[in-house]
């Protein structure tokens, strides 16, 4: 009972949806540091296990008949995949901003790793 509750009220990063739809997007970006070519999908198919079960809440409290949960890889050392293109611009977002994205989360991993070198 405890773990249904949890789930239904877990926290999302984004939901990006058009009123004039009523359909929409969960997107959970996640910063990891780049391993192998299916990285992005397995990302995408954990974020959709986690998510995909506070759908029905979420689709409540927005008043959605869809959504759509979106798991996106952004590389650590600050790599794009295909994945991220994909989904980019799908959902209307100029290809554009990757690199701004990207340089955003190799900076950030750059201020961790300063964190743990220089911190007592």
């Amino acid at each position: 009972m405890y773990f249904s509750c949890h789930v239904l009220t877990r926290r999302i990063d984004i939901i990006a949806f058009k009123e004039s739809t009523r359909s929409g997007f969960i997107i959970d970006p996640t910063v990891r540091f780049e391993t192998d070519e299916e990285q992005p999908a397995e990302v995408d198919k954990e974020k959709k296990n986690i998510y995909n079960p506070t759908i029905p809440y979420y689709l409540q409290k927005y008043q959605l008949e869809e959504l759509e949960v979106i798991g996106l890889l952004v590389g650590a050392r600050g790599a794009a995949t295909l994945f991220m293109k994909d989904v980019f611009k799908r959902l209307g977002i100029p290809t554009t901003i990757i690199p701004i994205v990207t340089l955003a989360a190799f900076k950030g991993s750059i201020a961790l790793l300063k964190h743990h070198l220089y911190s007592k």
